[in-house]
């Protein structure tokens, strides 16, 4: 159960369960994402949630659980909780099958206001350990950006003693029940239910010594299961310069942190439409009105702001300007084309009032280039993206997750060219960086170059070019006065300076064969296969 990716990606698909009709559904679609050369499957919370109400009106996230014990009936379709668990087993043993690793979601920051621990109704806990769990909770509404939630309540990890009563019997057991093992309906140990790899939700608020704990407990479990090189993927979205330095202060990564986000899916693309609030006003500014040049110095200052705060590359915890020295690295970071927290990007498109399928494919392949190719260890997407779903969603139990499919494009070839890409591409080190180019003679071509320096000061590292067409309707033939212009643009000399060259989406170069034989051109295409091209 030893999981050797050689350059380290993580090629991820999350099914968000809200938009599948039940657990056969779910498991059913795992061959359809191996296809499409993912290599980790993550589950968002299958859990019983609470029917608190917010403010807002809304109830059932699947982020407020109620039980760490009981799955959602409505999802398995049985209240038999052993059955329930037979289902997810069944699941975690298909999709290593096909080739995936299942990662499961581990919330712990809170749970719902009206879950039978916050109303102290864990008979073992109450009854025969006499634990108050009621305590284990802080009287107050989480608020996180302009975002409350005020359906669920933050646990109290500041008071030591019951930091570890949460720790030692509730996650600890939740844990170990997920990788290892678990109690059966008559208090018997069985296998657990199968899972090789952990997402942990907004790890920045969750107690960075609750993490390193936690972590180093599940690592160990995997490790006497023979996972030597297990998924834990830590969700930062958000996080501040303060958080990356508590976060590497307690030094996450020898706990096995493999992987965490970036704040790609932030970045400008030309043919996304503007984000708005809830009373329709703009949060961005809109780029498909923008012309060439005016799309480009937006981009640049786009990146140039979010390099200082969140680091060089997007790295959320990796590397900030003014460090002098960098401390271990807390994985490599993956960037998202699409989640759970907004609507689909092809939900926004018809929202924005495009209707056109090759303009939805348009903007759909930028999204997944920009994401994949800017990020230095993979990429995320959720479901329906590879169908262009445009159906509303929401984490909560609400009419919007009822709807039926909703497909605009079928973006599975692409999708999978992009995945032999990242595949394929060479580890990428501490100190690496991307950077966007742009062919004003060649505008539907979404290029990023990527330099994988040694160390801080590597004057020539190796730099590698990544070249995505996002025009499903026509081919791109690139001639070798432009790879040498962009060749310039990364500071070598000419095209044959490069590392290596990646195409996907119907891009060719005239005349490769004359580059040298020592570089490679590596063609993704629409087969499934790379091809290397000389």
């Amino acid at each position: 159960m030893t999981h050797e990716h050689a350059n380290g990606s993580l090629r991820c698909y999350n099914q968000f369960s809200r938009h599948y009709e039940n657990s056969d559904e779910m498991k059913k679609q795992l061959e359809d994402i191996a296809k499409m050369k993912f290599n980790a499957v993550w589950v968002g919370p299958l859990h019983t949630v609470g029917n608190h109400k917010k403010a807002s009106g809304e109830f059932g996230s699947i982020y407020a659980m109620a039980n760490a014990w009981h799955w959602r009936d409505d999802f398995f379709k049985t209240p038999d909780v052993d059955k329930q668990k037979e289902m997810i087993q069944a699941y975690t043993a298909e999709a290593k099958r096909v080739g995936l690793i299942p990662m499961f979601d581990l919330v712990l920051k809170h749970m719902a206001k009206d879950s039978i621990l916050a109303r102290g109704e864990d008979s073992y806990l109450r009854d025969h350990l006499h634990i108050d769990t009621r305590k284990w909770f802080k009287n107050e509404v989480t608020k996180i950006g302009s975002q409350v939630w005020d359906d669920v309540v933050p646990f109290n990890y500041d008071d030591p003693k019951i930091c570890e009563e949460i720790i030692d019997y509730l996650w600890k057991p939740f844990i170990r029940m997920y990788i290892d093992k678990m109690h059966d309906k008559d208090g018997n140990l069985v296998e657990g239910l199968g899972f090789e790899g952990v997402r942990i939700d907004a790890a920045q608020h969750v107690p960075a010594h609750v993490v390193k704990d936690l972590m180093h407990y599940a690592k160990r479990l995997w490790h006497e299961k023979g996972a030597k090189k297990p998924l834990i993927f830590a969700e930062v979205l958000g996080s501040k310069r303060e958080q990356r330095d508590h976060l590497r202060w307690h030094d996450l990564h020898d706990e096995g942190i493999s992987h965490i986000t970036n704040y790609a899916n932030w970045l400008p693309n030309r043919h996304e439409p503007p984000r708005k609030d809830e009373q329709g006003r703009l949060l961005e500014p809109d780029c498909r009105k923008m012309k060439m040049e005016e799309f480009k110095k937006h981009f640049a200052e786009e990146k140039k702001g979010k390099d200082h705060e969140r680091g060089e590359a997007l790295h959320v915890v990796r590397l900030t300007p003014k460090d002098h020295i960098r401390n271990p690295a807390v994985g490599g970071t993956i960037g998202f084309a699409d989640f759970h927290d907004e609507q689909s990007l092809a939900r926004r498109l018809i929202d924005y009032g495009v209707s056109d399928p090759v303009e939805i494919e348009k903007a759909m392949r930028e999204k997944i280039a920009t994401a994949a190719f800017y990020s230095d260890a993979g990429w995320l997407v959720s479901t329906g993206f590879e169908d262009a779903d445009s159906r509303r969603r929401s984490v909560f139990d609400c009419d919007d997750n009822r709807q039926k499919k909703q497909r605009n494009a079928d973006m599975r070839p692409f999708i999978t060219e992009i995945n032999e890409i990242i595949e394929k591409q060479p580890a990428l080190g501490l100190f690496n960086h991307s950077e966007r180019l742009f062919l004003d003679e060649k505008p539907d071509l979404v290029i990023f170059k990527t330099c994988n320096n040694k160390d801080e000061h590597d004057q020539n590292p190796p730099t590698y070019l990544k070249i995505a067409n996002i025009n499903p309707t026509q081919k791109v033939i690139l001639k070798k006065h432009e790879i040498d212009k962009l060749a310039r643009m990364s500071g070598k000399r000419h095209a044959d300076d490069f590392d290596g060259i990646y195409l996907c989406g119907g891009v060719e170069i005239e005349g490769h064969e004359r580059l040298p034989g020592a570089n490679q051109v590596i063609r993704s295409g629409s087969n499934g296969a790379a091809t290397r091209a000389r």
